[in-house]
């Protein structure tokens, strides 16, 4: 399967997503673990706190979906609905959905729309 190799960074300073320009950004780690990403163009850079990759999937509209996107999850042909987590899920082999119970879902036979992210819905829960 090929899929284009995308990130984004959750940066808890200024409140935001910020997506990783893959020609001119890049990520490191430091000893403890926190990452920080900078520009080679510019040599801007910023500490993050989170760490999400693309999964290669587009919700029903076209949008990327990204691990910690809240989606609305259509399961088919039944037409249930139901608000979930992109996760990535390694003893499953790559990523799915998370409900509030934390079972894990397939995305075969579904309707995706991406309605938010866990980051940005917890900042307006606070």
């Amino acid at each position: 399967m090929n899929r284009e190799i995308k990130f984004r960074v959750w940066d808890k300073d200024l409140k935001r997503i910020r997506y990783l320009n893959t020609e001119h950004d890049f990520i490191r780690f430091d000893s403890l673990g926190q990452g920080y990403y900078e520009n080679m163009q510019t040599g801007l850079g910023e500490w993050f706190s989170d760490l999400m990759q693309y999964t290669g999937l587009k919700d029903k509209n076209g949008r990327e979906i990204y691990e910690g996107d809240i989606c609305l999850v259509t399961i088919l042909p039944e037409n249930y609905k139901e608000k979930m987590v992109t996760v990535w899920c390694n003893d499953r082999n790559g990523f799915r959905f998370q409900d509030e119970d934390g079972e894990v879902w397939n995305v075969n036979d579904t309707e995706i729309e991406v309605i938010g992210n866990i980051y940005e819905s917890e900042e307006e829960n606070e």
